[in-house]
Parts: C-alpha cells; sequence; structure tokens
C-alpha cells in the first residue's frame, strides 16, 4: 500500500486538520448517526411514490452540463462537459451516503471535477435508497445498467465513494458471474465493503465523521431480507477472481479503513489485480473532499488511472 506522492509519512494539510477539529467540536459522527435513522424512515414512508431525482446544485457544476434520463424507475444524471466529450468514454458513478441519504453538494463537485478533467461522459444514477432499496433488488439493477452502458463499445468504468464502493463492487462482481463484458477499470474511494464492520480495529479508529453503531444499523436497512454477512451486502466476502483492475483509495483514519486493509491482503495472497492508495491520517472519502488539497493532489491520478495512462 502506497500513499499519494505529495503527502506521504502522515503529514496533513492545515485543511485537513481544521476538518477534524470542527467535525469533533460539532460531534459530526453522532449529530449524523440520527440524521441517518431519520433519512431511512423518511425513505420507507415513500415507498410508492417516484423515486426523487435532485437536481445537481448549480455551484457544483462549473463547466459541466447536466441532463436527466431515467433507466426504468431509477434517475439517471448524464453529466458531459461543456462543449462536448473529447474522450470516448463512459464512467458509471455510484454515491455513498450510507445507502440512505442522495447525494451531497461535495460528491457533485467531485464528480463534475472528473468530468472535467477526463472530458468524458458520467452517468449518475439515484438507486433506490434503503430501506425501500435493498441490495438484493438494487444490486442486479446496477449490473444491469452498468451492461447498457457498454452495449455502445467505448470503454466504461465503474467507480463508487463509500457506500458507493460497496455497490460499485457488488455490482461488478454479479457482471462477473454473470459472464458478460467487464468494465475496463473499477475505482473504489473508502470503499464499504463489510456491512457488519466486523473487523475489532474499527472500534479503536479516532474517525471525526462516523459511528461504527449507526454504519452497523444502516447496513441492516441496506441487507434488508438478506444476512448481512452475504456478499451482495458485504462484498468483502466474495470472490473476487474475474475482476477487471481496480484501484482503491483509502484514509487511515477512517472506521471502513480496516477492510480495505483486509482485502489488500487478500489481494497479495490471491495475487488480484488490484492497486491501493493509503494515505496515513487522513479521513473517509478524503479524495472526494475538494477543498482539501490531498484531493486536489490525487484527481489528476485518477482521472489518468481512469484514461488508462497509469
Amino acid at each position: 500500500m502506497t500513499p499519494p506522492p505529495d503527502r506521504a509519512q502522515g503529514r496533513t494539510s492545515w485543511r485537513h486538520r481544521l476538518v477534524v477539529v470542527v467535525a469533533r467540536l460539532a460531534r459530526i459522527g453522532h449529530r449524523s448517526a440520527g440524521k441517518l435513522v431519520r433519512l431511512a424512515e423518511a425513505t420507507a414512508a415513500s415507498a410508492g411514490a417516484p423515486l426523487p431525482a435532485p437536481a445537481p446544485p448549480p455551484a457544483s457544476l462549473a463547466g459541466v452540463t447536466a441532463s436527466l434520463d431515467h433507466f426504468g424507475e431509477w434517475p439517471v444524471w448524464r453529466l458531459e462537459p461543456e462543449g462536448g466529450t473529447t474522450r470516448a468514454q463512459t464512467l458509471v458513478y455510484f454515491h455513498g451516503g450510507a445507502y440512505v441519504a442522495q447525494m451531497a453538494s461535495f460528491q457533485w463537485t467531485w464528480i463534475a471535477a472528473l468530468t472535467r478533467e477526463l472530458g468524458c461522459r458520467v452517468l449518475v444514477p439515484l438507486y433506490p435508497l434503503a430501506p425501500r432499496g435493498t441490495a438484493a433488488t438494487v444490486i442486479p439493477r446496477a449490473a444491469d445498467l452498468v451492461a447498457q452502458a457498454s452495449a455502445p463499445g467505448d470503454p466504461v468504468s465503474v467507480i463508487g465513494d463509500s457506500a458507493g464502493g460497496g455497490l460499485a463492487l457488488a455490482a461488478t462482481q454479479e457482471l462477473v458471474r454473470r459472464g458478460g463484458a467487464q468494465p475496463a477499470h473499477l475505482l473504489l474511494v473508502a470503499p464499504w465493503l463489510d456491512a457488519t464492520l466486523s473487523d475489532p480495529r474499527s472500534l479503536s479508529i479516532d474517525d471525526p465523521l462516523m459511528t461504527v453503531e449507526s454504519l452497523r444499523w444502516c447496513g441492516l436497512q441496506w441487507a434488508g431480507d438478506l444476512d448481512p454477512v452475504d456478499a451482495r451486502v458485504s462484498p468483502l466476502f466474495a470472490g473476487m477472481g474475474g475482476l477487471p483492475p481496480v484501484t482503491i483509495f483509502a484514509g487511515t483514519r477512517d472506521i471502513l479503513y480496516p477492510d480495505t486493509a483486509r482485502l489488500e491482503q487478500r489481494s497479495r495472497e490471491e495475487g488480484l489485480s488490484m492497486t491501493f492508495i493509503i494515505a496515513p491520517g487522513l479521513v473517509h472519502g478524503w479524495p472526494v473532499l475538494t477543498f482539501l488539497p490531498e484531493a486536489r493532489d490525487a484527481l489528476p491520478s485518477i482521472a489518468r488511472i481512469l484514461g488508462g495512462s497509469e
């Protein structure tokens, strides 16, 4: 596992340190726990209504156009650089949010920046959230969407952050099981790989943004009628053979990091085509937080990876 080249040996920017301090003072992790419960309750109450399609915040889309399409009942936002694409490539981005929250403005800002950096089309499906959507129903449809995006023949890469990283991996594993075309690359940012957070090391991490208890509760909502250790819910427990090249970004001040470490160990033991870029001391989802210099440093590298030049 290698750290980002400009942020080695655990040194973090003052902006990152400020994020940690503010999160601690505001007790963001504990406040988020109650928010997640309220979001899941609201989602459960909306069953039967059309899936919401919140528009991207205009301030997040500088230099990018957004248009709304649908894949069955799923709203799918299509992002393209202003003036059109310069690369015959499609990205499919599954957003994070503990499976119960819609995209946040910082996620829109990040994916718009990646759209500009790569000059390609990006599809952003707003998949059904838990408990209305569960792993058993969402994973097959997510795989269908990626397969449809691949049908024209242009390269397709799949990316996801946090819960979206778990979804992206599980959907790609489903494509492997089907035996059809695979994405060119799978890029995961701080992926949620084990919905149960069973690694005891997660409890010892000083994470300012999330709590183990709240995530385990969200994992149960996502599992629905499945066992939370079912591979569709917790893709860490699935076979990794047949996957396309995988790149994973993570930070060590993240309660999800121990599961990335477990996967890294497996990749060495099984000879898997996986690259791990680990930032010592950085918080959950740091590459998506574009106001951090660490994230700005990483963006060109992410674009090169997805563009096939790394």
